[in-house]
């Protein structure tokens, strides 16, 4: 496969800063709609068309219906490790990134993918100077932020397969799932 079109960043501050920062070194150099996600989900092709044909002019986060489905296939436990993700009746995300303390209220999950328009990158780079004081922001804590500015951000609601690989054995788990097949 030619990957040509590839355009590698290395974070040297990764440490220091994490992942949101390579988020924001590769939002400096790309002037175009973005679509970023984590590098531990695999998700449907089906997700990724339907970012790209609805949303132009808003950052978007794809969030997922059956979740919970997802979780027992890993053998996990939520309370552990997901997030909480509140939206209003407009789809409209209101939180992100706390621990989740009651399942029932939790309908939907982040699926580790954002979309961000171009109209939209010199907004979010002006908001990370202004939060960058603490270094360790992860991007759930960064979104939550942008929302107390007020800042827009859709959510759309898909059932597509997505699954998240944290440890060896949740590639088992997928493994014999049937989560990916057609």
């Amino acid at each position: 496969m030619d990957h040509k079109d590839i355009k590698y960043i290395y974070n040297e501050k990764y440490n220091s800063r994490e992942m949101l920062y390579s988020l924001v070194l590769a939002l400096k150099r790309n002037k175009a709609d973005t679509i970023v996600g984590y590098s531990d989900v695999i998700i449907s092709e089906k997700v990724i068309k339907n970012i790209i044909k609805k949303n132009k002019n808003e950052i978007t986060l794809p969030v997922l219906k059956n979740w919970k489905k997802v979780w027992k296939t890993r053998g996990k436990d939520p309370l552990v490790d997901a997030e909480t993700l509140i939206m209003n009746k407009r789809k409209e995300l209101k939180s992100i990134g706390e621990k989740i303390k009651n399942l029932q209220k939790i309908k939907h999950q982040f699926m580790g993918i954002i979309f961000i328009p171009k109209s939209k990158i010199n907004l979010i780079l002006k908001k990370y100077k202004i939060f960058q004081k603490n270094r360790k922001l992860h991007l759930t804590s960064f979104i939550n932020k942008l929302l107390n500015y007020n800042i827009k951000i859709n959510c759309q609601v898909t059932k597509e397969p997505w699954y998240e690989f944290d440890d060896y054995q949740d590639y088992l788990n997928f493994r014999k799932s049937n989560l990916m097949k057609p």
